[in-house]
């Protein structure tokens, strides 16, 4: 196994354990605020990493710091290039990653973790869309049991989530992974010729402050006050979910965990696995997220792991093997 399917592997480990601590926080925080709370967070590290990176430029370091795709730090850039970034971060993190948090809040983790396989289908969608791929058979045949196993699990209410819910859940759910995949796509050839640290911090930059302008138009921006809490401000607004329990003390320590886990470190292990390695085999490995994030939600949320979660995940699985292998 090699570098990028290692860093692929890692990615879905990482994700998934992030995923986890999302759906408690985000029984607390609306989907949009917790999302740019991540992506500010994840702005601030990847800034940090590359004055480090650029700090230690004649250390005798570069050597490994480039095998790992640590630098060069920053490099020239295009005003299209610049342009290309800012859109793929509104797109693939401000809208997407909203429209995902919300989802996880509808359907539950284990659950989510189904939607999540149409991911690859959504990837060989934009591809044969933006980049003239051809589908094969086995693509094709693999889409259509993903659709199959989100249809298994995702029309059976329960955990007191009603048919409503579940619909919602899944519509935001798919749309999250159609616009990651769009947003991927829309960088791809940039990740050759561009440094992994740059690349990144500009897509976070620019959906942080998309994020930011949004709610200063809005004038919703004084709803992120609930941040202060941090150091002893007020509590977040209430959810536009209601949890199923009563109101319990902000869990702000799985709030910058999650948010580290997923804008951080997961973010740079997925961008770094598509640099290192096949889209195909990449695909596949970030796939398995899916089997993390159910074993953890029944051992972490309690969720339970029903006969229709087991059947929508082995079908998700089948699609996205048939998809990427054949």
């Amino acid at each position: 196994m090699g570098r990028g399917e290692i860093l692929a592997l890692l990615c879905a480990v990482v994700w998934a354990s992030a995923v986890i601590m999302f759906k408690r926080v985000g029984e607390r925080v609306p989907a949009f605020q917790l999302n740019l709370f991540k992506n500010t967070l994840g702005t601030l590290c990847f800034l940090a990493t590359i004055v480090l990176m650029l700090a230690l430029v004649g250390t005798g370091a570069e050597g490994w710091l480039t095998e790992f795709g640590l630098a060069p730090a920053w490099g020239p850039i295009t005003w299209r290039e610049f342009g290309l970034l800012c859109l793929s971060g509104i797109v693939g993190i401000t809208i997407a990653d909203t429209m995902l948090l919300h989802a996880l809040q509808l359907l539950g983790a284990g659950r989510m973790a189904v939607v999540d396989c149409l991911y690859t289908p959504s990837m060989i969608l934009c591809a044969v869309v933006m980049l003239a791929d051809r589908p094969t058979a086995g693509q094709l045949a693999g889409a259509v049991l993903v659709v199959l196993g989100v249809l298994v699990v995702g029309f059976q209410p329960g955990d007191g989530r009603t048919r409503s819910q579940l619909r919602r859940g899944i519509a935001f759910g798919a749309g999250s992974m159609l616009l990651m995949a769009f947003a991927l796509v829309l960088v791809k050839p940039m990740l050759k010729t561009m440094p992994l640290l740059q690349l990144t911090w500009v897509r976070l930059a620019a959906a942080v402050v998309a994020a930011l302008v949004f709610l200063a138009a809005t004038g919703r921006l004084h709803e992120m006050a609930w941040v202060r809490g941090l150091f002893g401000g007020p509590e977040p607004p209430e959810p536009r979910i209601p949890p199923p329990e009563p109101r319990k003390p902000m869990p702000w320590g799985w709030l910058v965990l999650g948010s580290w886990l997923g804008a951080y470190l997961g973010m740079g292990l997925w961008i770094a696995g598509f640099k290192f390695a096949g889209v195909t085999t990449v695909a596949v490995l970030n796939q398995t997220s899916v089997f993390f994030i159910l074993i953890l939600a029944t051992i972490f949320l309690k969720e339970k792991l029903t006969l229709r979660k087991v059947l929508g995940m082995g079908l998700g699985a089948s699609g996205v093997l048939l998809a990427t292998l054949f």
